[in-house]
């Protein structure tokens, strides 16, 4: 990798500014060696046409802090881009794209401007909020062990993540394989393009899902969610079941099965639903006003409106 550095920063001899600015060939940041040599690179590092791999301490003998004074220029990059910084936060405050694989391991990154990733994985304690990313294909999520087991996550850690927040992400094929299980995230907010059909969170306060497009099953359990937002307008079955106190409001039109928990229920603008069981103190529909003030179940058998 260090050969590929030199090689290319000698033979970029012309002098306009966009060759000054891109770089052809794979980048590795993983000792101090080839974390000079980067450095020397400089804004040659604002276009990568290639991968990029940084490493930082335990042995390679550079800090996140060190390896941030070459990677604060990455603007883009064709391929992957593999981060494993367990000792610091890296600083990546110009990337705005990455072709391939973004990975991060160890601790979040600072990349505040990223509007566009090709696959997504993350793996670090904290946020994993990205409210700026618009597209990535695939994002995998690591979450830690399932929810009530004591063994380590996947990648022989515990986590303790507390957010989930892709409230600008349009453009998406798979989250996480449509499933969010944690026993540590408090918060979720999900854009447009984010399909989800099962959440179990017990820690969870807010949860806000803004995809419109219709789902066949989403079921969210979250005993301690005070809010929980739906914008999908037609699902085959929903069930949530939020805090006692909680307020729950969906965007459905069309369902063949709706059962809801929790202290105030919204149902928007529903037309049509088969089955209808929601057990709250007030339930409220646009179409009809308020429909239900008892604090017991409604069952409905056809059209609720």
């Amino acid at each position: 990798m260090l050969s590929a550095i030199t090689i290319a920063a000698c033979s970029s001899d012309n002098d306009t500014v966009e060759s000054l600015k891109t770089f052809s060939g794979n980048v590795s940041i993983t000792n101090a060696s080839e974390l000079d040599a980067a450095i020397k690179l400089g804004q040659m590092l604002t276009e990568v046409n290639g991968s990029v791999t940084i490493s930082t301490g335990g042995s390679t003998g550079i800090t996140a802090a060190g390896a941030s004074q070459a990677s604060q220029f990455i603007g883009s990059v064709s391929g992957d881009l593999i981060i494993t910084n367990p000792d610091g936060v890296i600083q990546l405050p110009s990337l705005t794209t990455v072709g391939g694989l973004y990975s991060v391991d160890g601790t979040d990154a600072y990349d505040e401007l990223l509007t566009s990733v090709g696959t997504l994985n993350l793996s670090y304690d904290g946020k994993y909020a990205m409210p700026n990313l618009i597209s990535a294909t695939t994002v995998t999520l690591d979450l830690g062990p399932s929810i009530g087991s004591s063994q380590k996550a996947s990648k022989g850690k515990i986590l303790n993540v507390t957010e989930i927040s892709f409230e600008g992400l349009r453009k998406n094929n798979n989250f996480n394989g449509g499933v969010l299980t944690s026993d540590t995230v408090e918060r979720v907010y999900l854009g447009a393009g984010v399909v989800v059909t099962r959440i179990t969170m017990t820690k969870a306060k807010t949860i806000i899902l803004t995809n419109p497009d219709p789902v066949d099953n989403l079921s969210i359990l979250a005993p301690l969610a005070t809010s929980i937002k739906i914008e999908t307008e037609k699902v085959i079955t929903m069930t949530i079941t939020a805090s006692p106190d909680g307020t729950v409001e969906v965007a459905v039109k069309e369902a063949r099965s709706i059962t809801i928990t929790a202290k105030i229920v919204d149902l928007g603008g529903l037309i049509t639903v088969v089955t209808l069981e929601i057990e709250a103190e007030e339930i409220t529909n646009n179409n009809s006003g308020v429909v239900h003030n008892s604090g017991g179940s409604h069952n409905s058998g056809g059209s609720d409106g």
